[in-house]
């Protein structure tokens, strides 16, 4: 009974937990949206989900217009849908000039740009129909870089209150902004490496200047007249000044050290040495820091008697030294590159001290007045010592222009192989030279570059010619004939050059075989020569100088090859009776012969080279027998 009574008891129990446990709540289970009505652009639309339980959600899609993706700055953004605008056209987003969205660049429209005789680049010419006072020169033009501001392109444009000038310009030619006077700002880009004379002379309203670090030339006057310039920040790289780039400007403020004036930048106050304190000095030190002598700095300085010029100086700007009459003694670096037009002009520098030979062939000479003997001759020092057998280093490729002249007590020469050129004058006046050995590897020689009328000089002659040349090769230069009345000549094979004016007024000569492995005809080199009738150049030539032909009147036609095809101007003289030119490369290589034509005035026809008898219109020839024959 008792055990009944338990069962039951837990039975109810048991039912009443039963009953009391809650329902589980159902989890709708809604698949992916689904467009039910599809929005406008100005009508909302719906889409709904639906769970496994048959209940469905809804929400609506609002209305929207659809944008254009690819904006242009100028372009406004526009509904693909139905047109309406949304908003305006964004703009340009200028960073130095150039848009960050886009290709397009800020400059002054309207300009006279002209393309340059290569067709690769273009210059600006003028103002043009721009009227801009905020002048922003372009960087581009018709899918070409614009890469000088031409000569007299802006001059007197007065109402200009800015210019800026963008990376790729890399030359201001002379009197391009001459007496802008209402010029308050300039603006140079870094790629600027040239400003020709008085380019920005008479700009009287400039007050500051700042040079870019790439600005290597100044030409005389160049900011001449400024009067209102107070501080200028002049680059590093500054090599080459004229005259008084500088000049009037009054109000200019310079940094002085021992006496001196100079310009520079914020981290060397001594780049450019501008002039002197006072004329009267007697000796100067010169900051280890300048890179660049200015013009006429040192001019009149009657007082020097010796200057050493510290390693660092890179340039010797025009007339530096000029009148400096008591001046005897020049210590120049290794680091010189540049000394300008008559910078020992009128002095009297009869010593010159360099400590590298290498360095010193490769300075550059504005001309022969601007060499520390100028006219009068004096002897070199290396490291100390007397130069009297000069030889050249190993690996130095060339010798500059009038690095050598006058050096007297130079009595040999020899010049090793790999070097290439030699310029004009570089060991004219060296009255005590006897011997010259000279490289195979000489490919180009300026005029007057020996002492070829020397009484002490030693030549190699042969069939009456006058060669210059080594041991394995005496023929490597020829200087000329021994007789101005020679009537045919045959050059020796082995000659590489043929110097300038060698064959100048030789008013005979009838005839002229110039053999393969000739790689130079020199400036003048048949100049004047009036008989003369057909001229083979070789295929060997690579360089045909500044009137090599010119006064040939008899030149009937004449051989080209197309490695020489950019020739020197005035190569052929515009009285001459020549008929024809037989060219031997294609007609894209013959453009620069065409120029010179066009030039001169020419009544000559240029043949193409073709070794198979052509198909296509034009004049062409080949070789018959060794001799040009048109097709």
């Amino acid at each position: 009974m008792k055990k009944w009574i338990f069962a039951s008891i837990l039975l109810l129990l048991l039912s009443l937990a039963v009953a009391c446990t809650p329902t589980p709540e159902h989890t709708h289970a809604f698949g992916e949206w689904e467009t039910v009505t599809a929005s406008t652009c100005t009508a909302d639309g719906e889409e709904q989900r639906v769970c496994a339980c048959g209940e469905a959600e809804t929400r609506p899609i609002a209305a929207q217009h659809t944008p254009n993706e690819a904006v242009s700055c100028t372009e406004a953004i526009a509904c693909t849908v139905c047109g309406v605008e949304l908003s305006a056209a964004p703009g340009h987003d200028f960073v130095e000039y150039a848009c960050t969205r886009c290709d397009e660049t800020l400059y002054s429209k309207g300009l006279d740009l002209v393309l340059s005789d290569d067709e690769l680049s273009y210059a600006v010419a003028g103002m043009g129909s721009c009227t801009d006072v905020d002048l922003i020169i372009p960087a581009r033009h018709e899918g070409k870089p614009v890469t000088v501001i031409g000569r007299e392109a802006f001059k007197a444009q007065t109402a200009l209150r800015s210019v800026s000038v963008p990376d790729g310009i890399v030359r201001i030619d002379d009197r391009a902004f001459l007496n802008c006077s209402g010029m308050t700002t300039l603006n140079l880009a870094g790629s600027v490496a040239s400003i020709g004379s008085s380019a920005f002379s008479g700009c009287s309203s400039l007050t500051s200047l700042t040079l870019p670090e790439g600005v290597t030339k100044m030409d005389y006057h160049a900011f001449y007249r400024c009067s209102s310039l107070t501080t200028v920040t002049v680059p590093n790289s500054l090599v080459k000044m004229g005259l008084k780039v500088f000049g009037n400007c009054d109000q200019l403020q310079y940094t002085v050290y021992q006496g001196c004036k100079y310009l520079g930048n914020a981290d060397n106050p001594h780049v450019l040495l501008v002039g002197v304190e006072s004329t009267e000095i007697t000796s100067v030190s010169i900051s280890d820091t300048t890179v660049c002598i200015g013009g006429n700095a040192f001019s009149s300085c009657e007082g020097l008697t010796s200057v050493t010029i510290p390693e660092g100086v890179a340039g010797i700007g025009d007339s530096a030294f000029r009148s400096c009459r008591n001046l005897t003694s020049v210590t120049v670096p290794t680091t010189l590159r540049f000394i300008g037009n008559s910078a020992f002009a009128t002095t009297d520098v009869t010593h010159l001290y360099i400590s590298d030979l290498a360095a010193w062939c490769a300075v550059e000479l504005e001309n022969v007045t601007g060499h520390p003997f100028d006219m009068r001759g004096g002897e070199l020092y290396l490291n100390g010592t007397p130069v009297t057998e000069l030889t050249i280093p190993e690996g130095v490729g060339h010798i500059g222009s009038h690095v050598f002249y006058g050096c007297y007590h130079v009595t040999t020469l020899t010049v090793p192989e790999g070097l290439t050129d030699i310029g004009a004058e570089a060991f004219d006046r060296c009255s005590r030279l006897t011997s010259v050995t000279l490289p195979s590897s000489l490919s180009y020689v300026g005029g007057h570059a020996f002492p070829y009328n020397s009484n002490t000089l030693q030549f190699t002659v042969k069939n009456g010619v006058r060669y210059l040349g080594n041991a394995e090769n005496p023929y490597v230069l020829l200087v000329g004939p021994t007789s101005n009345t020679v009537t045919t000549t045959v050059i020796m094979s082995g000659t590489r050059v043929i110097s300038p004016h060698a064959y100048e007024e030789c008013e005979q000569l009838l005839s002229v075989t110039i053999p393969e492995g000739v790689v130079c005809i020199g400036d003048s080199a048949f100049s004047q020569c009036w008989n003369l009738a057909t001229v083979k150049v070789p295929e060997s030539v690579t360089y045909i100088g500044y009137g090599a032909f010119y006064g040939c009147d008899a030149l009937c036609s004449i051989f080209i090859p197309r490695a020489a095809a950019r020739f020197y101007v005035d190569v052929i003289p515009s009285g001459a009776s020549l008929v024809s030119v037989y060219f031997g490369g294609t007609a894209e290589e013959a453009k620069p012969l065409y120029w010179e034509i066009k030039v001169n005035s020419l009544p000559a026809i240029v043949y193409l080279y073709s070794e198979n008898e052509p198909t296509a219109e034009g004049r062409w020839w080949h070789w018959v027998n060794g001799m040009p024959q048109r097709w």
